[in-house]
């Protein structure tokens, strides 16, 4: 890397300042990679009670991506082809800040095989401009469930599978799952089941010729693609959950239960509910700060029921397991010890107080909350669902989500409610909390939600508070100067009746997420930047200096001014990463974390602004280390000050020059090198002054003289660089050809006695966008009966849209039919003076002054079929039966005679005149009678 080398650089200089460079394991850390971000990867895994399902409630199941913004945005959304694994932009949404946009998925791009165990394309890709958050939520029979998406820089490389058992009825067979998502092509994934898998890989525990023993295998992935393993007894004591996922590059994983039984109910019915969630990797979890407080049950609870309240599971990838300590409200502590792919795994039922759980032995654990079937009384009536618990730790300042309308056979809804738990520092739910709905102004918490019940009872946490509020379908952004925590959750009750009580053909479904979490592993962050400035550029080169599993995940040139990514907000100016390193002109490069080191270059716009950039670089562990760049110009001014001069519209075949003058205003000098033109389209530089190369001293300027001469009417577009010591002042260049274009009318005259004169006008209309000269140039061919009137008016100028009418005299001399043709000279320039019509066609008839009938006669009209014609001859009928033809004449464009002949007709409806016409090439013609002693014309076309 050079480093500078010209006086200029001494005032450009930059600052690094570390903002999230060291976490720890601590609870009350926050430092982390966003769950939000720019990038995602999106599975989807069928509901198996949508296989079975009655055709006539096939439209209440819809799938969604809620996409939910900080900032407007533009959000992209990609699938990819299942054969060749070409990704293709779906759609393009523009979303206002703090608003949301709920985005039906084609479910035809992301339905995987019924078996699994396949590797499909079948991933949904979403992509924005500044960071969003994205859920995944799904509603109808059976079928409704949400997962909180996480962004690319978030995935991780191992995962243990929360799922849960199977089951069977004899409507229905559903297993428990897990679906693998690759983000990068050539990645191994090792998967270690802990139930023999549909696909017939031995469990370690359950399911057919389960071996006790961990059995292993490998698959590889392309990015795009996606790996469904399901569980294949279908029998209650079978179980998935627990099942380890291992990679060489980083993958989302999402885990759940094609139609999960928990809970019971009071009355009989469909008692299940697909469950689905995106698991946590496990280098993200922690060893404590798990605290939850209870989702909303039917009302009264009963707590004699089985469905009341949730059951937690915890599960742990380490070998050696977690010891941990599981305390609830009112009812003490136990032990939910966890070992590696334990079965069954450790669970709490009928959970309806606030819970805390840690680890005493220091190892990582996770937990998920299972909402069980419960109708008792009065609603809501939830349905199994789960949802990931966040630890303290994990926890965010700001969130943004969006809780979705389901519109499909509104009628059929009797139940829909929504909810919020809130769990934050005490201060938080009193006015520390802040939150919007609908893009609307941000206010404390208490003035925009209901409240439902507050929790002052987690254990072992008496510096928290949980509450629950009641929401409403739309976008949130909630934010606070400390960190809180955002479970979403909501019922949907369909009945084909609306009846109540249930006679069976009602459905209830739950789902429930958290709406964002701060990832990291704890491991002390170690990144480290060196960073050259070059010209116009920065040349930065990342390292991470960990021993534990050290890679850069993802490079980010922040756009984001409310500190989503990272806090505080910042954002980048005048500046953009080098697309060689960034393709896709994204501002973000996600990487594999293969590598401890990446170098890449941040390039300025204008040289001639100050530029600011800020990047963050993401490791492995998470930890995340924003640097910050400033560049102040050298003291150039540009006349004109602008970055893109455009010349207008120029005249075809003309010239036009502007000068741009670049002046050194400091007392340094400099040297300009050279001016050049990037492309030779149509403009040159006509002049430098001084001439190049040439040393500017303090209010020295080279002045570039640059032309445009335009041979047509297209945009063309240039840039000048003038390169002053080693860098360049670009200036771009836009200009488009322009001229005058010419059309005239054509002139009928009404039957004229012979001898006597009739004056008419002709139109002469400018329809170009220049203006152009009408000369004295013209010229009159044909009857020597029409005389051009006007002709002392020209020349003259016609303006772009003006018309000029023009007076044409006839006086005939003898009885007959007369053809003229008037053709217009101007000043336009080739091809365009021609490229409408430029003359005029005048047609006259004398008559003898007995031969003068009503002047409505005149009107008769007649056809020509036909038209247009591709044979040897034409067929004119008469549209008045009664009608007196005298003569008939062909005329070409130019007003030449083709054919005449004299054809008396007192015609019927069956007589018609036959024309031959072989010997006419293709082209406009026009067929005149003399008619009652008037002249009619029509037009008619040869093709052949």
């Amino acid at each position: 890397m050079k480093p500078f080398t010209f006086k200029v650089f001494l005032r450009c200089f930059f600052f690094a300042s570390l903002l999230f460079g060291s976490q720890s394991l601590k609870a009350q850390s926050t430092s982390g990679v966003s769950s939000d971000g720019r990038d995602f990867y999106i599975g989807y895994v069928q509901p198996s009670y949508y296989n079975v399902l009655n055709q006539s409630w096939t439209g209440f199941f819809k799938t969604y991506a809620l996409v939910s913004t900080y900032v407007d945005t533009k959000v992209t959304i990609s699938y990819f082809d299942d054969a060749t694994g070409v990704e293709t932009t779906s759609d393009i949404y523009s979303i206002p800040a703090h608003t949301g946009k709920q985005v039906l998925f084609d479910l035809t791009k992301m339905t995987l095989s019924s078996t699994g165990e396949i590797p499909q394309y079948r991933a949904c890709h979403i992509t924005s401009d500044h960071p969003v958050n994205v859920q995944y939520s799904s509603n109808g029979p059976d079928g409704s469930g949400s997962y909180l998406a996480l962004a690319t820089p978030a995935l991780g490389k191992r995962y243990v599978i929360a799922s849960y058992n199977d089951n069977a009825t004899a409507v229905d067979t559903a297993d428990g799952f897990f679906l693998i998502i690759a983000a990068f092509s050539n990645t191994t994934v090792k998967i270690t089941p802990n139930a023999t898998t549909k696909g017939g890989h031995p469990g370690m525990h359950s399911g057919a010729h389960s071996t006790g023993a961990e059995t292993p295998y490998s698959v590889n992935l392309n990015r795009g693609q996606c790996y469904l393993v399901k569980s294949g007894s279908a029998e209650s004591d079978v179980d998935i959950s627990g099942s380890i996922v291992e990679s060489n590059k980083p993958i989302a994983v999402l885990g759940g239960q094609e139609n999960g039984s928990l809970g019971s109910a009071s009355v009989t019915f469909e008692p299940r509910d697909y469950m689905v969630e995106q698991m946590i990797p496990i280098d993200f979890l922690d060893t404590t700060g798990y605290v939850s407080i209870p989702l909303k049950d039917s009302q009264p609870s009963d707590p004699t029921n089985e469905g009341a309240g949730e059951n937690y599971r915890v599960f742990t990838f380490d070998p050696l397991g977690s010891n941990i300590v599981y305390t609830e409200s009112g009812l003490g502590i136990r032990d939910m010890s966890v070992g590696r792919l334990a079965f069954p795994p450790p669970e709490r039922f009928d959970v309806t107080n606030p819970v805390e759980l840690h680890s005493t032995n220091g190892k990582r654990f996770s937990v998920m909350m299972y909402d069980q079937r419960n109708y008792v009384n009065l609603a809501p009536y939830p349905a199994p669902s789960m949802m990931t618990i966040i630890p303290l730790s994990r926890w965010a300042k700001s969130y943004a989500f969006y809780v979705p309308t389901y519109t499909a056979t509104n009628d059929n809804v009797n139940l829909r409610e929504y909810f919020i738990n809130v769990i934050s520092y005490t201060d938080g739910i009193g006015g520390g909390i802040s939150i919007s709905f609908n893009g609307g102004i941000l206010k404390p918490i208490t003035q925009v939600l209901s409240l439902e019940q507050q929790f002052r009872n987690i254990p072992n946490h008496g510096e928290l508070i949980g509450a629950r509020y009641k929401i409403f379908p739309g976008s949130y952004y909630a934010t606070s100067n400390r960190p809180f925590i955002i479970y979403s959750f909501g019922f949907e009750g369909v009945g084909g009746d609306k009846d109540s009580p249930p006679d069976g053909d009602e459905w209830y479904s739950g789902n429930a997420n958290p709406a964002g979490a701060l990832l990291s592993s704890g491991d002390p962050g170690k990144l480290r930047t060196v960073i050259d400035s070059e010209c116009t550029q920065w040349s930065i080169c990342a390292f991470d200096d960990r021993t534990n599993d050290p890679g850069i995940r993802s490079v980010s040139l922040l756009d984001d001014p409310q500190g989503v990514q990272s806090y505080p907000g910042k954002q980048s100016v005048n500046c953009h990463l080098d697309p060689l390193f960034d393709i896709k002109n994204f501002g973000e490069v996600e990487l594999d974390g293969g590598s401890a080191n990446v170098c890449f270059n941040i390039i300025i716009d204008d040289p001639l602004s100050a530029a600011y950039a800020a990047f963050m670089i993401t490791d492995n562990a998470g930890n995340v280390k924003v640097s910050e760049l400033s560049y102040s110009p050298p003291l150039f001014t540009r006349t004109p000050n602008t970055a893109m001069i455009n010349f207008g519209g120029v005249a075809v075949n003309s010239d036009s020059c502007i000068s741009i003058s670049i002046k050194n205003s400091e007392s340094l000098s400099h040297k300009v090198v050279s001016a050049l033109l990037v492309s030779n389209n149509r403009f040159t530089i006509s002049s430098t002054k001084p001439t190049l190369p040439a040393t500017l001293k303090k209010n020295d300027s080279v002045i570039v003289t640059i032309c445009y001469n335009p041979k047509d009417t297209l945009f063309s577009t240039n840039r000048l660089d003038v390169v002053i010591d080693c860098f360049s002042i670009p200036v771009g260049v836009t200009a488009n050809g322009i001229t005058g274009i010419i059309t005239a009318t054509d002139l009928t005259f009404s039957a004229t006695d012979t001898g006597m004169s009739s004056i008419n006008t002709v139109g002469v209309t400018n329809i170009g966008r220049n203006s152009f000269t009408l000369t004295k140039n013209w010229e009159l061919t044909g009857s020597k009966s029409f005389t051009f009137v006007d002709s002392v008016l020209l020349p003259t100028i016609l303006k772009p849209g003006q018309t000029l009418p023009l007076r044409i005299q006839y006086t005939p001399k003898i009885k007959g039919g007369d053809t003229a043709l008037l053709t217009w000279a101007s000043d336009i320039e080739p091809p365009y003076s021609q490229k409408i019509k430029s003359y005029s066609q005048l047609f006259g008839v004398a008559v003898t002054p007995l031969a003068s009938v009503d002047e409505s006669q005149a009107h008769k009209k007649f056809s020509v079929r036909p038209n247009p014609v591709s044979g040897m001859s034409i067929f004119i009928s008469l549209d008045d039966l009664d009608a007196k033809i005298s003569e008939v004449n062909i005329f070409d464009v130019l007003g030449r005679e083709m054919y005449k002949q004299n054809i008396p007709l007192t015609g019927s409806s069956h007589e018609q005149i036959i024309i031959p016409i072989g010997n006419l090439h293709n082209g406009i013609y026009y067929a005149r009678l003399i008619m009652n002693g008037k002249i009619v014309t029509e037009k008619f076309e040869v093709t052949r």
